[in-house]
């Protein structure tokens, strides 16, 4: 808008001495002069399933009815007197089928003060469709199943790793609305979790495998042809181990840390002499398994020796001589790992 210059004077038509607008005061200029215009319809095209709204050729996702038909309304609003027009309040109410009457108020800043109250009204034609998503989604289409399986003993474990899966597909689908879940079913040993978009899909459950390890695996299978090209659809198996990364097993009677998994080999550290290796998950299953929330603590340090740290155990307050690893500095207390009645620094 262009700012127009605030004069005193006397009004062209009733002849009041006051601040002047295109030559009247305010309550002529009221009288007189059209604030604004807005159609007298506005046409919408809305997914009658999820309220997304196609513009043009491309549909816009996310927004409630009345938000998009007050966004239609602002960007078709046109100001006509010259003077800053500012929405209060629109109104509406519910027609015929897809019919909503529509009452806008607002106001004009005067120039030098005072404001001018105006109201409108129209309606807003609204023709429901389904958007590509939605029509999907009812078809029950998918590109990809992310299968997830684990140990029966661990069924907890499973229902967080499905859940993270379903948290993933809500946020990508924030940028990619083609990425959603078309079903979720409950299959013997896990889940299998049917998704829209396979590329979606294969990042889900890379990043699965990266974060629990075990075994990961990829299959395709043929479900037709278009323009020449194959359609097939994958199959991502995210094979949860038995243990978690940080977790301890008790082998050849010493603790070891669960490092991390490649596959089906788990890596572990010996707590004690800190050497590595990687063993087959499956030489392991049967060893004893003692989560790290439950055998990690904080023990205080009562006094220190050449070679040894002197410890309260956290748990009987016994002291505890622990040997002094080599570049040790004396703190007030430690990290250990309490296991089968064996206490280990970390």
């Amino acid at each position: 808008m262009t700012e127009e210059k605030i004069e005193q004077g006397t009004c062209l038509r009733c002849g009041r001495v006051a601040t002047l607008h295109r030559g009247l005061c305010i309550d002529c200029f009221r009288k007189s002069s059209e604030i604004f215009t807005i159609p007298d319809y506005i046409d919408l095209t809305v997914c009658r399933s999820c309220g997304a709204q196609l513009k043009g050729k491309h549909w816009e996702y996310g927004g409630e009815l009345k938000d998009i038909i007050e966004d239609e309304i602002h960007s078709s609003l046109e100001e006509l007197s010259g003077v800053e027009v500012s929405l209060e309040d629109i109104e509406m109410r519910r027609g015929g089928e897809g019919l909503y009457h529509v009452e806008v108020r607002a106001v004009a800043l005067f120039p030098g003060g005072g404001v001018i109250p105006t109201r409108k009204a129209l309606t807003v034609r609204v023709k429901s469709s389904l958007c590509p998503r939605c029509s999907r989604i009812h078809g029950s289409y998918y590109e990809a199943i992310i299968q997830v399986r684990g140990s029966g003993k661990d069924l907890l474990r499973q229902e967080e790793a499905v859940d993270r899966v379903l948290e993933r597909v809500d946020q990508i689908a924030r940028g990619d609305p083609m990425t959603f879940v078309t079903k979720l079913v409950k299959v013997r040993g896990g889940w299998d979790i049917y998704v829209g978009r396979n590329q979606s899909a294969r990042r889900i459950a890379q990043e699965m495998h990266r974060l629990y390890g075990g075994d990961y695996k990829v299959s395709s299978k043929l479900v037709g042809r278009r323009e020449g090209r194959e359609l097939k659809r994958f199959t991502y198996l995210v094979r949860l181990p038995p243990w978690r990364r940080g977790d301890y097993l008790l082998k050849d009677g010493t603790p070891h840390r669960i490092e991390g998994f490649q596959g089906r080999r788990v890596k572990l550290k010996n707590i004690e002499t800190r050497r590595e290796e990687s063993v087959e998950i499956s030489s392991v299953e049967t060893l004893a398994h003692y989560p790290s929330k439950e055998v990690e603590m904080e023990a205080t340090v009562l006094y220190t020796s050449e070679r040894e740290i002197v410890i309260m155990d956290p748990v009987s307050f016994a002291e505890v001589n622990i040997k002094k690893p080599p570049g040790w500095k004396r703190r007030e207390s430690v990290k250990v790992v309490r296991v089968d009645g064996g206490i280990y620094l970390l």
